[in-house]
């Protein structure tokens, strides 16, 4: 049957050109967290790659954590810089900094996984 003809659930995710690219979320997390921060973008380009409903709030979430990394050192440049922090000092808000993206890096995975599973359940059935 054609893929037009047929019916299809809204938060149903759709085969897209890089669907052949997608990998397992669990894969993705295990080394977005291993290569910081490039690991970000893995779980862009999965979530690109699955292409499910909440595509664009993974892919928001991922940036988002991106923007936390850089943005954590950014700042702590200025602060150290002007003497506010000591270097020592900096170290600890900077694993803050890296939490918080991993939290939000935690929230694109399970919003992928649900994809992920549901992709996996329609090609066993054949679809």
């Amino acid at each position: 049957m054609r893929d037009q003809f047929r019916y299809r659930l809204v938060d149903e995710p759709r085969a897209g050109p890089l669907s052949k690219l997608a990998l397992p979320p669990i894969l993705m997390f295990i080394l977005a967290t291993l290569f910081l921060p490039w690991g970000f973008l893995l779980i862009t380009v999965n979530a690109i790659a699955l292409n499910g409903p909440n595509r664009n709030r993974e892919v928001a979430l991922s940036l988002g954590a991106l923007g936390c990394y850089y943005g954590t050192i950014a700042i702590l440049d200025l602060v150290v810089g002007s003497n506010l922090l000591a270097n020592n000092q900096a170290h600890y808000v900077f694993v803050a900094g890296v939490g918080l993206g991993l939290t939000l890096l935690a929230f694109a995975f399970v919003s992928q996984q649900q994809a992920y599973e549901l992709r996996r359940y329609l090609k066993e059935l054949g679809q």
